[in-house]
């Protein structure tokens, strides 16, 4: 089954509420497979030929992801975002005293301006009106009112490691990592992939019905709460 198909067949059902704070590692990339295939043709071809396979090679992009294309992550609170939103939120205060403030006005004095996504500044005003309107607003709100799926979509997802644990991927790393260090909870993830011997090392197989296997990744969701 390809992760494509997964997420169409699984729809809602594949997304989980958890304690982010339970959820230990950052792994980047929710496509290692892909990855490691186009690491391993950009070896052979120039990169503008590589890139034609890109959409090729992400259809084939397996839901069960083979042990020597697994990679675990590292710990999402040594990832430099989570380092900076954590910093900012001992700072709500004084913003200019922040590690995300030096950073933006760094990337603006050096480059004209400062991004933020397609959020483009050009001067401190604006660089201060992003951290304490959008960053603090949304920090403010995510401790008031906790995470609402009518403001953000799952876009946040997550893979199954072997042992049953998770590791963060893709994208939504922002309102995850504000949450994890706000210890905001439930957050949703959506799985998009798990290790391919979690699931046979329990008893699952090639003939497991899809309604299983998201049995499974429900109990999952449910010891990460």
């Amino acid at each position: 089954m390809t992760h494509k198909e997964f997420n169409r067949l699984a729809g809602e059902r594949a997304v989980i509420w958890v304690d982010p704070a339970r959820v230990p590692l950052h792994s980047g990339s929710k496509w290692p497979v892909y990855r490691k295939r186009m690491l391993r043709l950009r070896r052979y071809v120039p990169l503008a030929f590589a890139n034609l396979a890109r959409p090729a090679l992400k259809a084939r992009e397996p839901f069960f992801i083979p042990g020597d294309a697994f990679r675990p992550g590292q710990p999402v609170v040594d990832t430099p975002r989570y380092r900076k939103v954590a910093d900012f939120i001992s700072h709500r205060d004084t913003p200019t005293d922040s590690l995300w403030y030096r950073d933006l006005m760094r990337e603006l004095e050096t480059q004209g301006v400062a991004w933020h996504k397609k959020i483009a500044m050009r001067s401190e005003a604006e660089i201060l009106d992003f951290l304490e309107g959008y960053v603090g607003g949304l920090m403010d709100s995510l401790r008031a009112h906790g995470f609402s799926s009518n403001e953000s979509r799952y876009e946040s997802s997550a893979l199954i490691c072997r042992d049953g644990s998770l590791t963060k991927t893709g994208s939504g790393n922002h309102r995850f990592n504000m949450c994890h260090a706000l210890n905001v909870t439930p957050f949703p993830l959506r799985i998009v992939g798990a290790h391919r011997d979690w699931f046979t090392d329990n008893g699952g197989s090639d003939d497991s019905t899809l309604d299983a296997l998201l049995a499974r990744i429900q109990e999952v969701g449910a010891q990460h709460r």
